[in-house]
């Protein structure tokens, strides 16, 4: 008898949204909510009938091409979220093994086992900066493994998997017959530092993004999916049972972006430059706080010398502030720090923070 799928709950999400009334988040990982005016197309150029099945054509063409894939590998999907969970519909069974790599945007961990999967965790060292230790990853895969899934860039600590890990993953993946979810949201965020694209790895690599990130784009709900052979006849199985495909409006507006594409980066540059000194100067004035920054990314993972949940508490009670606990993301003792929005924002929330910290002392 099929397994009747029960995902546990996303709390993550959940604390978000009960506390939406908040006025600060010092949490969020996306980059500030882009306008329809940055946007160069016109209302009535939209035709609100259309869509297309895994995606408009010269979308995928043009992300094909940015990603150095053929076009017939790439799925649009209505969102990153539709992506991850159609890749591990398609790619986990029941008594399956997948290995997460931890921490991680916790759906990444949790879709698995909604499937009747089993999660091992595979945690990077915070004496290591987050980095993934190749050897620790062998030695974590066994018969059942199926699915290895990542981040890179990392969500939440900005470590990066660098082009030479790829290609040993990808090795590792082809000799111990398993395959590799690697969600790469935010790794144009390494700007120069950029990894490349897992998709250039090989069939056992599967890429899933979205634009709701690194172009504050969260509305179109536009996700894709990069796969080849087997993995991308399974998934497109999956995504047409699904939503079977994107919004026409919002793959039409995600064309126009990515034509773009340059423009939206230098704007996300834009926003981190002016933000990342206020992150420094706020941990050089806090000796309470400790963070071993990547140079990367939109999203820090800093340690705090206190009781991390208990001070999420405090500040949403006391300073109308939310800060996202490590526990979320499966370490305990830190938090997800988010600069990319508003900078006076992200001032009077860590000004809370502080107040809060000393609170508690």
């Amino acid at each position: 008898m099929p397994a009747i799928m029960q995902f546990p709950a996303f709390d993550l999400l959940h604390w978000f949204i009960d506390n939406h009334a908040a006025r600060y988040n010092i949490s969020l990982s996306d980059m500030l909510p882009a306008t329809f005016d940055e946007v160069k197309i016109k209302l009535e150029d939209l035709n609100i009938a259309e869509n297309f099945v895994n995606g408009r054509p010269e979308l995928r063409q043009l992300l094909a091409g940015q990603h150095g894939v053929e076009p017939d590998s790439v799925i649009v999907t209505a969102s990153c979220s539709e992506a991850n969970l159609d890749v591990c519909m398609a790619l986990l069974k029941p008594g399956d093994e997948a290995i997460a790599v931890m921490p991680n945007y916790p759906p990444l961990r949790d879709l698995p086992k909604g499937l009747g999967a089993k999660v091992k965790e595979l945690m990077l060292r915070t004496e290591d900066d987050f980095v993934l230790d190749m050897k620790a990853l062998e030695k974590a895969v066994t018969k059942k493994t199926r699915l290895v899934i990542m981040t890179n860039i990392n969500n939440p600590a900005s470590s990066i998997i660098t082009k030479d890990q790829l290609a040993g993953i990808a090795e590792m993946a082809e000799r111990k017959d398993f395959h590799i979810l690697c969600d790469e949201t935010f790794r144009e965020l390494a700007f120069e530092k950029r990894p490349p694209t897992a998709a250039q790895f090989g069939d056992r690599m599967v890429v899933t993004n979205t634009m709701s990130k690194v172009y504050g784009m969260g509305g179109l709900k536009i996700g894709w999916i990069l796969a080849k052979d087997k993995a991308l006849a399974s998934i497109k199985n999956v995504t047409e049972y699904n939503t079977v495909c994107p919004s026409g409006i919002s793959d039409r507006i995600a064309l126009a972006v990515l034509k773009e594409k340059d423009r939206f980066i230098e704007r996300a540059r834009s926003i981190i430059k002016r933000n990342r000194p206020v992150v420094e100067d706020w941990l050089n004035r806090n000796d309470r706080v400790h963070w071993n920054d990547p140079g990367v990314g939109n999203v820090a993972f800093p340690k705090v010398d206190a009781d991390v949940d208990r001070l999420a508490a405090v500040l949403l009670k006391d300073y109308s502030t939310i800060m996202a606990s490590g526990s979320f993301f499966g370490v305990k003792g830190r938090f997800r720090l988010g600069f990319g929005r508003k900078t006076e924002d992200l001032v009077t929330g860590l000004e809370n923070f502080d107040t809060a910290l000393k609170s508690m002392a």
